[in-house]
């Protein structure tokens, strides 16, 4: 009986993927919505402890994806301006006025003065030699 000869597989195809400007165009979504809302919270318009609209009901009235929703909440959620309740939603967090309070620059003290420097060129090796 002679071999069955393997088939031989067919021309491949690429799948398909989301183009890039796409992902840009989400990404820059998904930012605004953050300043969208981060300027609302930091201008007291949305009230600490206010529960935001679902995901769902606020990506309808936007004509935006869930997911696109979403990831604007979980952003907001990880700079400190939400918090998530498991099975109840989004809220405005108690932090949230810090987190948007801007913090002062640390002031210009002058350069370092004559030998402060000297301790770290005579650091020491594991072995007590010099580095």
């Amino acid at each position: 009986m002679a071999p069955t000869p393997t088939p031989k597989p067919g021309p491949v195809t690429p799948k398909k993927q989301a183009a890039p400007q796409n992902a840009r165009a989400s990404g820059a979504l998904i930012h605004r919505i953050f300043n969208e809302y981060r300027g609302r919270i930091e201008s007291r318009a949305l009230a600490v402890g206010e529960r935001l609209p679902s995901v769902r009901a606020m990506a309808a009235s936007m004509s935006i994806s869930n997911e696109t929703g979403l990831r604007a909440y979980d952003k907001l959620a990880a700079a400190g301006y939400l918090e998530a309740r498991r099975g109840s939603g989004f809220y405005v967090s108690p932090r949230a006025l810090e987190v948007g309070a801007p913090t002062p620059s640390p002031r210009w003290e002058g350069p370092p003065s004559p030998g402060s420097w000297d301790h770290l060129l005579q650091s020491t090796g594991p072995e007590g030699d010099s580095a």
